[in-house]
């Protein structure tokens, strides 16, 4: 069984080829939204389908016992109207007439690339299936309106009523024809011209709202009735929504309850507190209806029957018939203000805060209770909270800090105070500059940056032959405001150490790999001119032939030598955020680009990579020229994506590429000169998570887009991190 979540489409995959049905399951998973199954015959899916729903079925054309259309009729005869995809290799007129004659959706011919191949199925999949939803969407929600109780009314803007449900018909005595002659002033007997313009004028502006209404029935009576108004635009046509309750009922009782309720307790039945009268016995005399809700027994059953102390907390009755007893002998300091547990009848207990006196000139008390239950809780989880914070910072091997934005420290744990110590024993409440002065002189300007800019922010000073990382991250409240920071420190200093130490590593490799290329290239060079000297002076045939194979074999350890050199030097350095602007320029540079013009629209925007990322586009610029057959323009530009990315595209008006050729040039040693440009670009991008692919399309020119990660991009004006 399968999900009907609107996240995940499921799909059933029906094809007598095994293999064929796991690749497009393998494929359409990959793309992500789907779940698929798959059936190797018509009678399978058909025992599949019956026991499990399926958004969508694709399914192969020719097949043994039962071909697609076969399935197709079969199931459609069942009564099953589930999305159906002819997808096979027969590319027949007469086969896709008939496939779609008999229900099919779409038709789809297998064969070319698969990427764009399955993106193609993966996407008729989504259309069939978003157009069966919209249909059955359309279909209950006309159900919903039809059998509504409520009266519904489609109008236009100049009041005529469009479309109305049978409640309607029903209600005011019309026909359905009837009403769609009629307008708003016919049906309602507080509208007339004047009005209606009114209404309609004040839709437009607020958008949707309720009113209270008479409507008219076709003989004349007439019923009050609350509309609910909605404001629809479709075009250039405006309508109005409008639904209708007959609030008949609603207001006799209304109007009774008015009539019986102006005599009676008005300061207890407007206070949302739970307000009562004792006598001198306990017994309740009076009550409003919120002591119903604390007590969960009606009026009725308190007034003159319980006793107050029946719904107070075993351990508080005590201490407040001590209270009623000083409250009896007039003592002055029986408290007014308390708090207290209630019990009510099914055993909760709630949190009161009560206000109780004796009223003059009587032995009756008055007494009004706030229920503080939500508020004594939130007390509790702030409390819990505040220890779950302390646990948590103290798990933290390293010195940690909660900062207000005005320095004060508000939480520390343990390792900051047993590091750095705490000033005459106290830590929480005082500022960080009284605390530490030397610690906040260097962390004042990196909160600062982090307060303005609403983003964490890195720094590292040295601190007794100790280098100590700080990140800086600051807290928010709902309207974004940084209400505090938290700020975590680690020693890195044998972090660095290893790296500095494997830095001078990969030196001396370098160094030592530097000289090996180089007394190699003498060699090769000896022997390329000894070689050309032989095969000059060697007579044809068999041995000139094996000296020119022997001259090509060396040209290439040649070039492949020079390979090694730039793949070396990837990944040397780390990573830094650089200009694309300035980056292409300084590549365009170092290719002849004579009669090609270069359009930069890279809005100025930084990208973090290796620092060889300008050899990335050097090699875009050189393959572009070299192998684009005329290209007279290349055109770079950076787009935001919505994950909080980007995409370059570096694109020309050459010949492009062939859908063949679009994952081959990326390959090492493809291509018609070196036959590592390409490959050297995705791997100089790969080391910051960057990639790459050729988009274009032949014909029209090369495509390629580099795709940026999440935070591998930012405007030029932004502070590092």
């Amino acid at each position: 069984m399968h999900s009907r979540e609107d996240t995940v489409t499921s799909v059933l995959i029906v094809d007598d080829e095994p293999s064929l049905g796991a690749i497009c399951k393998v494929y359409l998973e990959e793309i992500g939204g789907f779940s698929c199954d798959t059936a190797p015959s018509g009678a399978e899916a058909l025992k599949m389908v019956s026991t499990s729903p399926y958004d969508a079925i694709v399914s192969d054309y020719q097949m043994p016992g039962m071909n697609g259309i076969e399935l197709l009729k079969d199931l459609r005869r069942s009564g099953k109207d589930t999305p159906f995809i002819i997808f096979t290799g027969k590319g027949r007129e007469a086969v896709v007439i008939e496939a779609l004659n008999s229900g099919a959706d779409f038709y789809l011919q297998k064969g070319g690339d698969p990427e764009a191949l399955f993106m193609e199925l993966a996407s008729k999949i989504r259309q069939a299936v978003q157009q069966k939803r919209t249909e059955d969407a359309l279909v209950r929600t006309r159900f919903s309106i039809e059998h509504s109780p409520e009266e519904y009314y489609w109008i236009d803007c100049d009041g005529f009523l469009l479309d109305v449900n049978e409640q309607s018909c029903s209600v005011l005595g019309y026909t359905r024809q009837e009403l769609r002659h009629l307008r708003v002033i016919d049906v309602d007997a507080l509208y007339g011209e004047d009005e209606w313009r009114t209404l309609w004028q004040r839709l437009k502006e607020e958008r949707h709202f309720r009113i209270e209404s008479v409507h008219q029935k076709k003989d004349g009576t007439c019923y009050p009735v609350e509309i609910s108004l909605a404001y629809h635009k479709m075009g250039e046509k405006e309508f109005m929504c409008a639904f209708a309750y007959d609030i008949s009922e609603k207001k006799k009782a209304e109007e009774e309850a008015h009539l019986s309720e102006a005599m009676k307790w008005a300061i207890f039945e407007t206070s949302e507190e739970a307000s009562a009268v004792f006598g001198e016995d306990t017994i309740f005399l009076m009550a409003n209806k919120e002591w119903e809700r604390l007590t969960g027994y009606p009026v009725e059953e308190l007034v003159g029957k319980k006793s107050w102390t029946e719904f107070v907390y075993e351990e508080d009755r005590e201490r407040l018939l001590e209270y009623h007893r000083m409250r009896r002998n007039n003592n002055v300091h029986a408290p007014r203000r308390y708090e207290l547990r209630s019990v009510d009848r099914y055993g909760g207990v709630r949190s009161l805060s009560a206000v109780v006196d004796t009223i003059p000139g009587t032995t009756l008390r008055i007494a009004s209770y706030l229920d503080v239950t939500e508020r004594k809780q939130a007390e509790e989880a702030l409390r819990k909270s505040e220890e779950n914070l302390r646990s948590f910072m103290n798990a933290l091997p390293e010195p940690a800090l909660l900062l207000g934005v005005n320095g004060d420290v508000l939480a520390a744990n343990d390792a900051m105070i047993e590091v750095y110590g705490a000033k005459d024993g106290a830590m929480i409440g005082s500022h960080l500059g009284d605390l530490y002065p030397k610690i906040f002189s260097i962390l004042k300007k990196p909160i600062e940056r982090a307060i303005r800019e609403k983003r964490c922010t890195d720094l590292e000073w040295s601190s007794q032959n100790r280098c100590i990382s700080v990140k800086i991250c600051p807290i928010a409240d709902g309207d974004g405001d940084v209400v505090s920071l938290a700020i975590y420190g680690m020693d890195v200093t044998d972090q660095k150490n290893t790296r500095v130490a494997l830095k001078k590593a990969n030196k001396k490799l370098n160094l030592l790999s530097g000289i090996d290329r180089h007394d190699m290239f003498n060699q090769i060079t000896v022997a390329l001119g000894s070689l050309s000297l032989a095969s000059r002076k060697a007579p044809g045939g068999e041995i000139r032939d094996r000296i020119e194979n022997a001259l090509k074999s060396l040209k290439i350890i040649e070039k492949t030598l020079e390979f090694t050199k730039d793949y070396q030097d990837m990944g040397m350095n780390a990573p830094e955020w650089q200009c694309l602007d300035t980056v292409v320029r300084e590549a365009a540079a170092s290719v002849p680009l004579e009669g090609v013009r270069l359009d930069l629209q890279t809005d100025g925007m930084e990208i973090f990579a290796d620092p060889m990322l300008e050899r990335v586009f050097a090699n875009l610029l050189d393959n572009a020229v070299r192998h684009g057959e005329g290209v007279t323009a290349i055109h770079a530009s950076f787009h935001e994506q919505d994950d909080g990315g980007g995409a370059i595209v570096v694109e020309d008006n050459g010949i492009g590429v062939s859908r063949q050729l679009k994952e081959r040039i990326f390959e090492s040693g493809y291509g018609r000169h070196t036959g590592h440009g390409l490959f050297l670009v995705r791997e100089i991008l790969d080391i910051t998570g960057i990639s790459i692919a050729e988009t274009g399309e032949e014909g029209k020119g090369a495509r390629f887009m580099i795709t940026v990660p999440p935070g591998g991009c930012r405007p030029g004006t932004a502070a590092p991190t």
